[in-house]
């Protein structure tokens, strides 16, 4: 067992030899610490006035967490996501990036049409299922498409970053951003100012991190070693590798690799149970000692009742409102919570984007409704009249009475379509409504009713979709508690759940553990598990028409988390 004081000597000592490193820690080894602690031991180094240290992250969350707990106050550090310092980074390369939007664009017009003539193809060759309109409304639509990117002088554009890509207005977005940087890395007078910038890029959760900008910036690193010695760490679990399917390979690569394997924050019982569970050999050692973690429960329930939440079945002893519940698919938290309708539309119209555009509010009209009228709803309902009337307009105390009234009477009406909220905003002026038609109006190239079926579903919906975006319920999904612990955690799995990614049953089962979907599942499972400190339990949720051998998968999750694993049915 190698501690604290260990891990960050063997840091030290690639840090005094010029050597690139990596630290493989598990769940709750601590794994931020060791990264500030490398940093603060880097900042006593002599760096250059010009030089920069640079640690990167995965998300805003980690970034604000580094800044915060950094004891020193210095300009010699940047602590970035990896989008946005790429991004601070290559934006006054102008000339570089229209040429890399120009191919990008030429790409996505090869893909349309494509499309087209796919479309066609059906057209002409339907079979019984085919659906003509259906595929003429395709080959228009990407005819309109189409029609964007004629003429476009892609010398004239100036290159911008934004949410969503648009080639032909010169916008890139999240995904182009890391593909356009491991291009940039090919470039030999790039990777030498990136270097000569920066002497210690430190990666936070590299295996999130795209797996050709890591490998390029290493190779970089070791062909001009002599010119920047420039180092490399990297921090992060290759068992939580839950967005790529990328075999990271650091054998033929010159880094130092270390072990970061004490896990401070989860009971014994439960940090032997995932050690079990996870299959690469890294084993962590409890030493949750200040203050020591009460272990509780550590179950597998196999559910075939009603109560497939386990809201009866939890113990008196630890309240159910107390577990941090788990589900794979944000369309499990909105039928549970109440939402269905609105997650129905964002997936069908929206598909992949979906989660990102309803949960991040990356929408611009469910943005506007949730902050400027379900926010407002919500607080006169709170009778939190302070901070109403600091988000409303009125001119009296006689208005602002009359104001109220009305709400009151809109509350209580038998009509609760968002519809009739947004109309009495609008008529109330406690909406922007230029604002609003502008938002309308960038929808309406849609082909598919979605303000229009936005506008018919109940304030209710909205109401409690505010709830789970703005963290006031006990429900998330496996992969959105990523970096987060809670004492109490139940994970829900459903049987012959259907998804093109993930395969638990299998998993379950002990079948098929090379496939992809179900090594997928392995990891992702993992980093669900690996969240709680005291009580752990997988609900396997029964398929109805399910003929499982009971038998067969106690043995397997036995065999999967140890025997400390308690099996439990429920009918």
């Amino acid at each position: 067992m190698v501690g604290e004081l260990g891990i960050i000597g063997q840091i030290k000592s690639c840090i005094n030899n010029k050597n690139n490193f990596i630290i493989d820690a598990g769940a709750g080894s601590g794994k931020t610490f060791s990264l500030i602690q490398t940093i603060e031991a880097i900042l006593q180094e002599q760096i250059n006035n010009h030089q920069k240290v640079l640690c990167v992250t995965f998300t805003n969350v980690a970034k604000n967490e580094i800044n915060d707990r950094l004891s020193l106050n210095t300009d010699k550090i940047i602590v970035s996501t990896l989008h946005d310092f790429i991004w601070d980074f290559i934006k006054q390369f102008q000339i570089n990036l229209q040429l890399e939007v120009e191919n990008l664009a030429t790409k996505k017009v090869q893909r349309i049409k494509d499309e087209i003539q796919e479309a066609q193809r059906k057209i002409d060759n339907p079979t019984r299922n085919t659906n003509i309109d259906k595929q003429m409304r395709i080959i228009e639509n990407n005819e309109k498409r189409l029609l964007k990117y004629k003429d476009i002088d892609y010398k004239n554009l100036e290159i911008t970053y934004d949410v969503y890509s648009g080639y032909h207005k010169g916008k890139i977005s999240h995904d182009d951003i890391i593909s356009i940087m491991s291009n940039f890395l090919e470039d030999e007078f790039f990777s030498k100012l990136l270097l000569s910038t920066y002497p210690y890029i430190l990666i936070d959760e590299y295996q999130d991190t795209d797996w050709d900008v890591i490998k390029k910036l290493l190779l970089a690193t070791s062909k001009f070693k002599k010119e920047f010695p420039t180092i490399v760490g990297m921090f992060g679990d290759k068992m939580q590798m839950i967005y790529e399917d990328v075999e990271f390979n650091f054998d033929s690569l010159d880094l130092v690799q270390i072990k970061k394997e004490d896990n401070y924050r989860t009971a014994i019982e439960i940090v032997e149970a995932n050690n079990k569970f996870r299959n690469d050999g890294l084993v962590q050692n409890c030493n949750n000692q200040y203050p020591k973690v009460i272990f509780g429960n550590l179950l597998f329930v196999y559910n075939r009742s009603q109560d497939y939440n386990l809201n009866k079945f939890i113990n008196d002893d630890v309240a159910f409102s107390t577990y941090k519940r788990l589900y794979l698919a944000n369309k499990n938290i909105a039928y549970e919570i109440g939402f269905t309708e609105i997650s129905d539309v964002f997936n069908s119209v929206f598909n992949k984007d979906a989660n990102d555009k309803l949960f991040k509010l990356k929408d611009q009209f469910i943005s506007y409704v949730i902050n400027g009228i379900v926010d407002k709803i919500v607080m006169f309902e709170n009778k939190n009249y302070y901070d109403l009337i600091q988000n409303i307009n009125f001119v009296s105390v006689e208005s602002l009475n009359d104001l109220l009234s009305k709400l009151t009477n809109l509350i209580t009406m038998k009509d609760q379509s968002l519809i009739k909220y947004i109309d009495f905003f609008i008529n109330n002026k406690l909406i922007d409504y230029k604002r609003y038609e502008e938002i309308i109006s960038s929808y309406d190239g849609f082909d598919n009713g979605f303000i229009s079926r936005m506008k018919d579903i109940d304030i209710n919906q909205y109401k409690k979709l505010s709830l789970q975006i703005n963290n006031q319920t006990t429900l998330d999904t496996l992969h959105g508690v990523k970096g987060n612990e809670f004492d109490n955690v139940i994970v829900n799995i459903f049987e012959n759940q259907s998804w093109n990614k993930y395969d638990f049953d299998n998993l379950f089962l002990f079948k098929n553990m090379t496939d992809k979907r179900v090594m997928r599942a392995r990891k992702l499972l993992y980093v669900a598990c690996t969240r709680a400190k005291s009580n752990l339990i997988v609900n396997y949720i029964a398929d109805a028409n399910s003929k499982i051998d009971l038998p067969n998968l106690e043995i397997c999750v036995k065999k999967h988390f140890g025997h400390n694993m308690i099996f439990k049915t429920m009918d």
